[in-house]
């Protein structure tokens, strides 16, 4: 859908008979498909044109993104002092030597779009060394031609409020060259996960948004806004590894940890033998027993979740729900399902839950556990987190076995909370048994018990953070504190738990 808006935006820009005067500065947004097979030669590619670009003198701005939503998709933003300079620069031998990797790596013909300034100008980006946690928002807009001077002054009032809040790195309102009636809304923003739902129920935001659902020419399915990650060097070359925090040994069968934001504990699933009932106990979060037994009375304790004050713990066919302030069970909610696994819970307090052996997820909504997805793409359905409007599903394989043949290894696959489509992430494809999946930065980080892996993976790539095999493996369900970037890890069969902090290489 994007593609096909930007393809309209290119028509009109080429084709308008509009008496505007032409900016001296050239702003433009060109977007790529690259086939899969040449994405990574693409990526290394662009960035090398970007470091170059930028040491130009009519460079004023540039930037590369990839969609989140569509790790083949890259646009460029670029930004010169006028037509001159930019015809100069595609003449230059950095420029020229993406030519011959055009004709063999794009799926199509690049889609452009030219900016112009409107009356609120743009101002020049705030230098970013992207993080992976920031938040670039692209929104194409085409609108009924009477509502052109509101929907402008609407924007500047919008632009100013914008870059005034808080993790604001910039907000621009262009008009797409030579119409009246296209615009496009290009942002970013620091934590953008954590700040998006405050941002977007601020008043001028849902003024605005009032204002366009009347203004706007609806084309098919409307207008899309494209969510994407700035990419550069630092993201290109990003590989994390873990430094040991803390060991603890002697924790029978520990299953999951869950770590909480601001909280000073950590919850471990303690199955402690099959034969004998589990529990949860908690740390403190540099390694020292709080209380062994926390809460008992839960026979083989899995997968955690933590919302609104309390966390829900899977145990085999139902979900307990712990009161952190009274350390008490409140409620037990149980279901038809038997070998209920992990648990996550979106802001909306609707939890959903793996049943490993059946290719089942359930949801948990309203007291009551009821079947929501059956796919054979993933038979053994293991860790599980809300992501981006997506439900990641980790599988452990083709079926439950010890010993996978390469081919039968499991994936990760995103799970559409909305049309229930499943597609598979595809740097993870076979990638090993999964069960632990936590976020982290712009991916997820994805623990491999039977082959002793943990992996970094986002849209994009996969990289091997460590191989724990040559130690016994059995790294399960994993746990993260994202603000202070450690990783909890237990050892289910060897009996330990233990956190690591993750550096950058």
């Amino acid at each position: 859908m994007k593609n096909t808006l930007l393809a309209l935006f290119s028509v009109l820009t080429i084709n308008s008979c509009s008496d505007k005067k032409k900016p001296t500065t050239i702003t433009q947004m060109v977007t790529f498909t690259v086939k899969p097979e040449y994405i990574q030669e693409f990526r290394e590619a662009q960035v090398n044109s970007l470091n170059e670009s930028l040491k130009e003198e009519g460079n004023l701005e540039m930037k590369l993104y990839a969609n989140d939503n569509n790790p083949y998709e890259l646009s460029v933003y670029s930004k010169w002092k006028n037509n001159e300079v930019y015809e100069l620069h595609k003449t230059l031998p950095h420029s020229k030597a993406l030519g011959p990797l055009f004709e063999k790596a794009l799926q199509g013909a690049p889609k452009m779009v030219r900016l112009e300034d409107t009356k609120f100008p743009h101002i020049d980006s705030k230098k970013l060394i992207s993080t992976g946690i920031e938040r670039a928002v692209f929104t194409p807009i085409i609108i009924k031609e009477d509502y052109r001077d509101r929907v402008i002054k609407q924007f500047e009032y919008y632009a100013e409020n914008a870059r005034k809040q808080e993790g604001n790195i910039f907000f621009d309102f262009y008009a797409v060259a030579d119409t009246n009636n296209a615009f496009y809304v290009y942002e970013n923003w620091k934590n953008g996960d954590e700040i998006w739902d405050t941002y977007v129920a601020q008043p001028y935001v849902t003024k605005s948004k009032k204002l366009l659902d009347e203004a706007r020419v609806n084309i098919r399915e409307d207008l899309e806004v494209v969510f994407a990650t700035e990419y550069d060097e630092n993201t290109l070359n990003e590989k994390y590894s873990l430094e040991k925090l803390w060991e603890v040994e002697d924790v029978i069968m520990p299953e999951s940890i869950l770590s909480i934001p601001n909280h000073d504990f950590v919850y471990v699933s303690v199955i402690n033998t099959y034969e004998k009932p589990g529990y949860i106990s908690r740390y403190h979060k540099n390694g020292e027993l709080d209380k062994e037994k926390w809460v008992e009375g839960i026979d083989v304790p899995t997968g955690k979740a933590f919302y609104n004050g309390k966390i829900y713990v899977v145990d085999q066919s139902q979900v307990h729900v712990i009161d952190i302030e009274t350390v008490k069970i409140v409620k037990t909610v149980r279901s038809e399902a038997k070998t209920l696994n992990d648990i996550t819970i979106g802001k909306d307090g609707v939890g959903y839950i793996s049943d490993l052996t059946t290719g089942r997820i359930f949801r948990l909504k309203d007291d009551k556990i009821e079947l929501w997805l059956h796919s054979d793409k993933f038979p053994t359905p293991n860790g599980v987190l809300i992501k981006d409007g997506n439900l990641i599903v980790g599988s452990i394989g083709d079926e439950l076995s010890q010993s996978l043949k390469p081919e039968q290894l499991g994936s990760l696959f995103k799970v559409n909370l909305q049309d229930k489509s499943v597609t598979t992430i595809k740097p993870s494809e076979r990638m090993g048994a999964i069960d632990g999946v936590v976020p982290f930065k712009k991916g997820m980080i994805v623990s491999d018990p039977m082959n002793g892996k943990i992996f970094y993976v986002t849209n994009y790539k996969k990289e091997l953070v460590t191989d724990t095999s040559g130690f016994g493996g059995s790294n399960a369900d994993l746990g993260i504190d994202n603000q202070e970037q450690i990783l909890y890890v237990p050892y289910l069969l060897d009996n330990k738990i233990a956190a690591y902090k993750i550096v950058k290489k």
